[in-house]
């Protein structure tokens, strides 16, 4: 029984853990911007980082992989780039990020945020949020613009042709 005691101290001491500490971090993230979509657009996101608890969360490090979008901004009390780390969130506490990207082309696009803190996470399901907040590019459909067939062509050069000599002859 000792034997296991001192191997958890061990454990403890080498990799500064203390008993009982947990946070369970969890990430929300939405779309703000309203379609319909196209290339070249700038919509935003939401990303929420919440710390549910029951203890302080430490070093928690945001990531965000866009598909089809480039980041063009970040803005929050501790994040300016992504990925970044937010030093600490108490039990309740979060933070918003808003992030600013660009579509690359037109189809689909998404993203995949993800939140992790330095202590133990009892629920690791809700730290990341890649499903429903995406979209698809609209392709406008090409209008084909009414024309002059060959006829119709001849016909007005014809037309000119006739106004034009007509004049000349007043």
């Amino acid at each position: 029984m000792k034997k296991y005691f001192l191997i958890i101290i061990f454990l403890c001491i080498n990799f500064n853990l203390k008993a009982g500490t947990s946070a369970d971090i969890i990430l929300e993230k939405g779309i703000s911007t309203s379609g319909p979509y196209n290339a070249g657009d700038t919509i935003t996101y939401m990303l929420i980082v919440i710390n549910m608890g029951p203890s302080t969360a430490t070093n928690i490090m945001v990531t965000d992989s866009p598909v089809n979008m480039t980041i063009t901004s970040v803005s929050s009390t501790n994040c300016t780039a992504l990925p970044c780390t937010i030093p600490s969130l108490t039990n309740g506490a979060s933070e918003h990020i808003t992030v600013t990207m660009t579509i690359d082309a037109n189809g689909p696009f998404d993203n995949s945020a993800t939140a992790a803190a330095a202590e133990y996470d009892p629920n690791p399901s809700n730290n990341t949020d890649n499903t429903g907040n995406g979209g698809n590019t609209v392709i406008a459909a090409v209008q084909q613009v009414p024309g002059l067939n060959l006829f119709s062509l001849i016909l007005l050069i014809s037309f000119m042709t006739a106004v034009f000599y007509r004049r000349k002859l007043l």
